[in-house]
């Protein structure tokens, strides 16, 4: 009930004064929001107070708030924006808050296809090709720049669609398959893009995998999906494609931070004119997840940053192998070991000069297998922190590193089968090594190891060893001269 008092003024006026102002039934939409950073949101007000609504942002850093309502997002973080109406002598103040949360936005190469530009003066032709008809593959679409809406992706047998594109023409594609290929543990089956001339290839590979419920190529869901979640999905899907590029500009985008097995194995394989890798995000890796990545990519001069501490067996085995003109190995963080994690992961890579500290305390089967074999500019090896071995876990390690002049300390007491198996074979500048073994009963622990090792080494090539070890313990090159010197002298 309103109650209201009369007062009379000396002149015999009166004014009314309300005891119990009415409500002036302020109400704001939406309570709360998340905008990304760029983003705009109107509020909608509703009162019947007739005072102007006032706004207020609790952390402009963050979001703003202008006279009208519209709220603008700044910067990552929280704000609350206040709107209020001040009291009169008929309305009661009124006052609500508005959560507002702001996340980064998204890049807008997120939201971009997968898309392959001619970039060669003559244009070029672009198709997927099946390794076999076995392989089945739901709907992939397509759409030319020149084009106003996607298209359906046909196969012929194992032939896709040719699509040909004039120099600056470009097409993206799209794909509701969970993965484009089929894994086996015999012959994957799997598909591939043959493109005929140079054209660069940027934009979301997530395109390719869009399988979330309800996403269409009209609307897709890819931008925000960071999981892979089928094995092999990307397996060999641009092997051979000698003529890719990096675009100057536009980047080609794995945003995925969880992996599969097989997910990405070979899947830039022999593109010799790549020059620089994608990111990779992933911290949470899979077995052969990265397998043969960029093996043969003899352009390829950085690496991108590996992530990952805890590592799946072979997931970076042969990843880099025959990458002609990388010179500096990325960073190894992970300090445990599985099986074959590192087997082959450089091999091949002739102008590497610059290689990751090991730092594992504890080796696994085949994990350093090949590691740098044929890295014929390594100069210096690193070392390695282990001092207990697993069968295989050097061999070929540094065969064929023709430069190589300095080895890491061999720490191991008992040596396990073929550990060191030609380890440092065609080492063929290497002087010294020292050995700490006691025990080198295991079989083909040390054979090979030192074949041919120390050919361009004038004089005498001394192998360090434990006191307790004479030279007839040791197998040694009957083509050069290698001594035994105890490691205390």
């Amino acid at each position: 009930m309103l109650a209201a008092a009369l007062v009379f003024t000396s002149c015999d006026e009166f004014k009314l004064f309300i005891d119990n102002p009415v409500s002036s039934y302020l109400e704001v939409n939406p309570e709360s929001v998340t905008l990304k950073v760029g983003e705009e949101k109107a509020l909608e007000v509703t009162t019947i107070s007739d005072q102007p609504v006032s706004y207020k942002s609790s952390n402009k850093d963050v979001a703003t708030v202008d006279e009208k309502g519209v709220i603008t997002a700044v910067s990552e973080g929280d704000a609350i924006i206040t709107v209020s109406v001040a009291s009169t002598a008929t309305y009661a103040a009124g006052m609500k808050q508005v959560q507002v949360k702001v996340v980064p936005a998204i890049d807008p190469i997120l939201t971009t296809p997968l898309t392959i530009e001619a970039k060669a003066e003559g244009g070029a032709t672009v198709k997927l090709k099946k390794i076999s008809t076995s392989l089945e593959l739901k709907t992939i679409k397509y759409k030319k720049s020149t084009d106003t809406s996607w298209k359906d992706y046909k196969f012929n047998d194992v032939n896709g669609d040719e699509i040909s594109l004039n120099k600056g023409e470009s097409v993206s594609f799209w794909s509701n398959n969970a993965a484009l290929a089929l894994g086996s543990d015999w012959m994957p089956l799997y598909s591939y893009f043959d493109i005929s001339d140079e054209c660069y290839v940027y934009g979301n590979v997530m395109s390719m995998i869009d399988d979330q419920e309800g996403a269409t190529a009209e609307n897709p869901k890819f931008s925000t999906d960071e999981e892979i979640g089928a094995s092999y999905a990307f397996y060999n899907l641009f092997q051979s494609c000698k003529k890719i590029l990096n675009h100057e500009s536009k980047e080609l985008v794995l945003p995925a931070t969880k992996l599969t097995s097989n997910c990405y194995a070979g899947m830039f394989s022999y593109c010799e004119k790549l020059t620089e890798a994608p990111e990779l995000k992933a911290e949470t890796l899979a077995n052969y997840c990265y397998q043969s990545m960029f093996n043969g990519c003899t352009s390829l001069t950085k690496a991108p940053e590996l992530k990952a501490e805890k590592l799946e067996d072979f997931c970076y085995q042969r990843m880099f192998s025959y990458c002609r003109s990388l010179t500096k190995a990325p960073e190894l963080k992970a300090e445990t070991l599985t099986l074959g994690c590192y087997s082959g992961m450089f091999s091949g890579c002739d102008m590497l000069t610059e290689a990751p500290d090991l730092k594992a305390k504890e080796l696994t089967r085949s994990c350093y297998a090949s590691m740098f074999n044929g890295c014929t500019s390594l100069t210096e090896a690193p070392e390695i922190a282990a001092e207990t071995v697993a069968p295989y876990c050097c061999q070929s390690m540094f065969a064929w590193c023709t430069s190589l002049t300095k080895a890491p300390v061999l720490k191991a007491k008992k040596l396990e089968a073929a550990c060191y198996n030609v380890m440092f074979q065609f080492c063929r500048k290497l002087g010294s090594l020292t050995c700490l073994a006691t025990d080198i009963s295991a079989d083909y622990c040390v054979a090979g190891w030192l074949g041919s090792a120390g050919t361009q080494v004038e004089g005498d090539k001394i192998l360090y060893v434990d006191p307790s070890m004479t030279e007839a313990n040791w197998q040694f090159p009957t083509s050069v001269v290698w001594k035994a010197v105890s490691a205390n002298n």
